[in-house]
């Protein structure tokens, strides 16, 4: 009877001894499972702030004209960074800007370049979070680091309208002022071929907002470069053949169209056609202002042949010649001939830097044309 009892007692104390080590590994098993549950918690928690601070970073500096200080960006991105993670401090060291190798590849290479922005950059910070853990000293760690790092990106677009802003644009007939006398100062029709493109440019840039919604647009006009007319004096471009009316802005503002609009208060259009200087005023614009990371492009359009004043003076490469740079760094020049009648130098022009080449001859035609190159930037955006 005594050795029955104490064999129940082993055996209770084998189950007993059983029951301690299943229990034990159970809420290892537990402890183990909701530590990896809350630090794929928190690491999701740490990668969804790190994504929020580049695009937010990201999409602050798109939408910064002036590409020249990206620390307001940097500044908004570790604050966005720092909200989301719980911390209560900001670093703004976090925050890097440059390029990616190939953003069409499954891992791109990123390269820190503030001249060259087309990427924000989150970093691991060195403070991370530090994750408490269930039966963490029963385990033999009470805490786990978490940080995370993200890459966001955007295609960048920048296009420099440069037009024609000759005496032709008017459309003005010859006999509203006396016989000899150019009508250089007065101000496009209703009618004319300015207002007609005004109006195209104006949808067209409110199309390509729609695309893009960081993409930025300079505006560069060129005509004139005769001397003074003994009458009349001297046109306002006419000492001046191209000039940059308007610097990089963003397609959404109305600030070419008010540049253009203005015309028909205070006339600009001089007497001659000189695209070469137009050409260069609009390579020197994205040269100086313009970031080399973004899908870049010229719309050149023109109603007339480069012109040459009737002493000679002022004569101008032609303007084929003056895409060299445009060539060698990938900026096409898509050319509209505005006018009935061929423009070889026009055609020249695309050919030479890649472009298109489009002739419009009047409002439908203009609009088809600028369908075109919306068609052309989607699909290079696109890539």
């Amino acid at each position: 009877m005594k050795k029955q009892h104490s064999n129940v007692q082993r055996r209770r104390g084998a189950v007993l001894v059983l029951c301690v080590f299943v229990l034990i590994a159970l809420l290892t098993v537990i402890a183990v499972s909701m530590n990896i549950s809350w630090i794929q918690f928190k690491r999701l928690q740490a990668q969804s702030a790190a994504d929020l601070g580049s695009l937010s970073a990201m999409n602050h500096f798109a939408r910064d004209s002036a590409l020249n200080d990206p620390a307001p960006s940097r500044l908004i991105g570790a604050q966005v960074v720092a909200l989301n993670e719980g911390n209560p401090i900001a670093e703004p060291n976090r925050i890097r800007f440059g390029f990616l190798s190939d953003p069409t590849t499954h891992a791109p290479q990123f390269f820190e370049d503030e001249l060259q922005v087309d990427a924000a950059k989150v970093q691991r910070s060195s403070n991370p979070t530090e994750v408490p853990l269930f039966l963490g000293a029963f385990l033999g760690q009470s805490v786990h680091e978490v940080s995370a790092e993200a890459v966001s990106t955007y295609p960048p677009l920048e296009v420099v309208l440069c037009l024609d802003a000759s005496r032709s644009m008017t459309r003005l007939p010859d006999q509203t002022l006396p016989p000899g006398i150019p009508n250089i100062h007065h101000p496009p029709l209703p009618t004319s071929r300015w207002d007609v493109l005004t109006q195209t440019v104006d949808n067209f840039l409110l199309q390509l907002s729609q695309i893009n919604p960081y993409a930025r647009v300079g505006l560069v006009t060129f005509g004139g470069g005769f001397p003074p007319h003994p009458h009349l004096g001297l046109s306002p471009l006419d000492d001046d053949p191209a000039r940059t009316e308007l610097g990089f802005q963003l397609a959404e503002s109305s600030d070419v169209k008010q540049v253009m609009d203005s015309y028909a208060a205070l006339p600009r259009l001089g007497l001659g056609t000189y695209i070469y200087d137009g050409i260069q005023h609009s390579e020197l614009l994205m040269q100086n202002h313009g970031n080399g990371r973004a899908v870049r492009v010229i719309i050149l359009l023109s109603d007339g042949r480069q012109a040459v004043s009737a002493d000679g003076a002022g004569t101008r490469p032609a303007p084929f010649m003056a895409v060299q740079w445009s060539k060698a760094n990938g900026v096409p020049i898509h050319t509209i001939n505005f006018q009935t009648v061929e423009n070889p130098p026009l055609d020249e022009v695309a050919n030479e830097s890649g472009g298109l080449s489009l002739d419009a001859t009047d409002s439908e035609g203009l609009e088809t044309a600028f369908d075109q190159l919306l068609n052309v930037l989607e699909s290079r955006l696109a890539r």
